[in-house]
């Protein structure tokens, strides 16, 4: 193990920094926390044989985190600040053993900024050390140089550069990596609704590994990638014609060298996503940020444990659509925080492939996905799976579970997702790999207003993609009228016909959708929607209807029900397929204290799948510091015993000056894939001692119910902030 003053360096650079700046720090500003933490679990697990394994963990944990701002120039700030951390835990089982953690984290960063320019030079050392019975058994480093330029003047194109050079190996240099990646970009708008874009990226990576024997190998990569685009849009003769276009051209070459696995990356023509219960049956909405090259932004998809403690556990579904079908076996899903081992195996993934982003098919469920750092600040999960060829993709999960134990001080009660990446992962054959692919994308748009009473519209599109292996297009003529007769009585309805080409066959899709709605009373709304996808291509004829029937009634002031069903018919030439449904909903708020949510849905299909699941949630705040919640859930699914969930919880504030927060909760859930019934309960405490310092106690019973095994797990946590 290396030693302290080595690990350290740092140390005393900061606190240089800091006493320099102690006049100033007030306004240019110096923060940060301190946090120390105690917590113990205690485990029993049951197999299926009734054999039973008994543990206790005990971890305590130190951490230490600042920042550090000083204005040197009036456009000139510095940056500094670093985390220390320690975990210590025991472990009493068969074979007790003891492990500690250590990580360090300095960074600093120069900026100069400005309207018209902006640079930055930054260092950030990511050093952890792994002991277990006072053997280290892991050292890992990673250090990022990082470098980035800006310019953009008034009525010329802005460029920018951004340059990463990563290095991350073990102590021992038994693994070695190093990557160089540089980003160029450009954006000019000569005329006005007009936008002309290029980008130019670079990656060099290299891998060194060693075995014990001093074998060594290394795998060398290459990757360029040139992006430009046009786009434009227009509005003409007072708004009634707007037409617009976009055309993107992407060149991507890779060059590889040497032995080992390879991701291939597999570029995606845009992101998706959606938070729906519904898996199979969903459209995924246009997600730009998943797509963005911009690894910190959050893509608005949260999976941290601060949503499942307010209840909310629905499916996180992030997808990407190709321009044609494309081989992938792997996912890179990042994050902006980086999570213990336990905490991040803990996560379950479900892939899932859709041909026109309506149906989905699951392939596979991987239990546990690795997380690595990706770059700075950033981390991925990579989600491996067996090779598909699609032109869609998804990966779905669920914020993380609140059975899940988080060590005090953890980061884990917000966590949002920043990018989705797909690759084809293979072994790089002896001598190495050249690939280079070419592809082009290009999308027009015009849409006429016909007449203005009733409001009548031509559209027409026509889009393709050219990915070198095959041209696969659409060309689309569609009609659109809608026409409000009068404030109860509204319709509106489109065809379309469209024409095209995918994988060297002929297709033609004839597309209809109609809707009725009447409002007779202001608190009473009917909605009638039909909807049909008639299509033809040289293998096979496929038809799908539906029609659905929304309704809404407030039969009383606090008094709303909703109804909705609907029918929907799949034909193939295998047979012909019929699904439907019916939700219902009654809300009542008898005051304005609480609120009583009664729900019942019913789906089936001839496919043998019908569910049917009733619930009723209720809320309940007597007082502004006091708040109750409850809900039940009766399920029954064909083929399957009849289940019951309960979530109860209180948050009650005793003092008026909210000081101390008290809070108790109950939750089930059940998870299909697995069979399996998660129930956790327990109360938890923060006290307000001063201004900036916090006191959290909490203590939880989870127990854990599947065919393969039972599991009690009774842990209890304290943790003190400290923030300045």
């Amino acid at each position: 193990m290396c030693s302290c003053s080595n690990r350290a360096w740092w140390v005393p650079v900061i606190v240089a920094l800091v006493l320099l700046s102690a006049r100033t720090a007030g306004a240019d500003g110096l923060n940060g926390f301190l946090r120390l933490g105690y917590s113990t679990i205690d485990t029993e697990i049951t197999d299926e044989n009734g054999d039973k394994t008994e543990s206790k963990v005990e971890s305590v944990l130190q951490r230490y985190h600042f920042s550090f701002l000083k204005t040197l120039y009036p456009y000139l700030k510095l940056s500094a600040g670093g985390l220390y951390q320690v975990q210590d835990s025991g472990v009493e089982n068969d074979e007790d053993s003891d492990a500690k953690v250590t990580k360090w984290n300095p960074f600093i960063d120069l900026r100069l900024t400005n309207r018209i320019f902006a640079g930055s030079l930054g260092y950030d050392r990511r050093q952890e050390e792994r002991e277990r019975d006072r053997i280290e058994i892991v050292h890992d480093i990673m250090e990022t140089y990082s470098s980035m330029f800006t310019w953009r003047p008034v009525g010329f194109p802005t460029v920018s550069a951004q340059y990463l050079k990563t290095r991350a190996f073990k102590e021992d240099r038994s693994r070695d990596r190093t990557e160089d990646f540089l980003n160029v970009g450009s954006v000019y708008s000569p005329v006005k609704g007009m936008d002309l874009r290029y980008r130019f990226s670079w990656r060099d990576n290299e891998v060194t590994t060693r075995t014990e024997t001093d074998n060594v190998s290394r795998l060398m990569s290459d990757e360029k990638n040139h992006n430009a685009s046009v786009s434009y849009r227009g509005e003409f003769f007072n708004g009634r014609l707007i037409p617009s276009l976009r055309y993107t051209i992407t060149r991507r070459e890779t060059a590889t060298d040497g032995e080992g696995e390879f991701p291939f990356p597999e570029e995606a023509l845009s992101g998706l996503s959606a938070v729906d219960e519904t898996t199979e049956e969903v459209t995924l909405g246009p997600t730009a940020a998943l797509t963005d090259n911009d690894l910190t932004a959050s893509a608005g998809l949260g999976i941290g444990q601060g949503l499942s403690n307010q209840g909310d556990r629905t499916p996180r579904q992030m997808g990407l659509e190709f321009s044609g079908e494309r081989n992938v076996n792997t996912l890179h899903v990042s994050i902006d925080r980086d999570l213990e081992d336990d905490v991040a195996g803990s996560f379950s993934w479900e892939v899932y492939i859709s041909s026109f982003n309506d149906t989905w098919t699951r392939i596979q469920t991987v239990s546990s996905a690795p997380l690595e750092v990706a770059a700075g600040s950033a981390y991925r999960f990579v989600v491996r799976f067996q090779t598909v060829n699609t032109r869609l993709i998804k990966v779905v999960t669920k914020p993380l579970a609140t059975t899940v134990h988080l060590d005090p001080g953890e980061p884990g009660d917000i966590i949002n997702v920043t990018e989705l990446d797909a690759f084809l992962t293979e072994f790089v054959p002896e001598g190495g790999t050249e690939e280079t692919r070419t592809s082009q994308v290009g999308n027009l748009n015009a849409r006429y207003r016909i007449l203005d009473i009733p409001y009548v519209t031509y559209d027409f599109s026509y889009w393709f993609s050219d990915t070198g292996g095959g041209i696969r297009d659409i060309l689309s003529n569609g009609l659109t009228a809608r026409h409000t007769f009068n404030p109860k009585l509204a319709v509106s309805g489109r065809v379309a016909v469209e024409n095209g080409r995918e994988s060297g066959e002929d297709r033609f899709a004839f597309i209809q959708h109609a809707s009725l709605r009447y409002t007779p009373l202001p608190a009473l709304r009917h909605t009638l929607s039909y909807s049909g996808r008639e299509q033809e291509n040289d293998d096979e004829t496929t038809s799908d209807y539906s029609i659905t029937m929304k309704n809404f009634a407030r039969l009383y002031e606090g008094v709303d029900l909703t109804v909705s069903g609907g029918l929907s018919f799949a034909e193939r030439d295998t047979g012909r397929q019929q699904s439907q449904f019916l939700n219902t909903g009654l809300r009542v708020i008898p005051h304005r204290t609480a609120t009583v949510q009664l729900n019942y849905t019913f789906r089936d299909s001839d496919s043998g799948s019908s569910t049917q699941t009733a619930s009723a949630i209720t809320t309940y705040a007597p007082l502004r510091s006091l708040y109750l919640r409850a809900r039940i859930d009766l399920t029954s699914q064909e083929d399957a015993p009849d289940r019951t969930t309960e979530d109860y919880g209180i948050n009650w504030s005793p003092f008026p000056d909210g000081n101390i927060h008290f809070s108790f909760t109950y939750s089930e859930e059940y998870t299909s894939v697995e069979d399996r019934t998660d129930r956790v309960m327990g109360p938890s405490l923060r006290w307000k001692i001063l201004r900036h310092t916090f006191l959290d106690l909490s203590y939880r019973i989870v127990d854990v119910e599947s065919p393969a095994r039972t599991e009690e797990r009774k842990s209890a946590s304290a943790e003190l902030r400290i923030n300045f």
